[in-house]
């Protein structure tokens, strides 16, 4: 007689506890309430306890911790829940800001933006500045690729 699971076990024929957690230490805990307050992580990881040197590198380290994660996800379901609070209720209160003539003109706006980050009309964009160790000279004014060639190559 096999000991293999039928096939349409879960898992794979792996059984794998279903619904039990690790409970988180006291620290984490703390970082998740503390987390929960601004969505901040650095700032959550000082105040949980964490010095402030390594403080970024905690935070990363906790917020991609699945037991961490399951625990602000159900905190923020309860809070949801409890505010009868859900992403299409928030995007119809921000369109009815946006799309109402009779609010402020920076209100309206500001709905607007996030409104479109929402759908994906805006991009968000990060400057990067690079510093050269070494100067660049100029390309030299010629009629063809082999004509710079040659004279850069002569350069160096």
């Amino acid at each position: 007689m096999s000991n293999e699971l039928p096939d349409s076990h879960p898992n794979n024929g792996h059984p794998q506890p279903q619904g039990r957690t690790k409970p988180l230490a006291a620290r984490q805990q703390r970082f998740v309430e503390e987390y929960l307050l601004d969505l901040n992580g650095s700032q959550a990881a000082i105040r949980a306890g964490y010095s402030e040197q390594t403080a970024t590198m905690q935070a990363s380290r906790m917020l991609t911790n699945a037991n961490i994660a399951r625990a602000i996800a159900a905190a923020q379901a309860k809070v949801a829940q409890r505010l009868d609070c859900d992403v299409e209720r928030v995007m119809a209160e921000l369109a009815s800001i946006a799309f109402n003539v009779e609010e402020r003109t920076q209100d309206r706006i500001r709905a607007l933006e996030l409104l479109a980050k929402h759908v994906g009309a805006f991009v968000e964009r990060s400057e990067i500045k690079v510093q050269a160790h070494k100067a660049i000279d100029a390309p030299p004014a010629c009629a063809t690729y082999e004509e710079w060639f040659g004279q850069a190559a002569h350069a160096h």
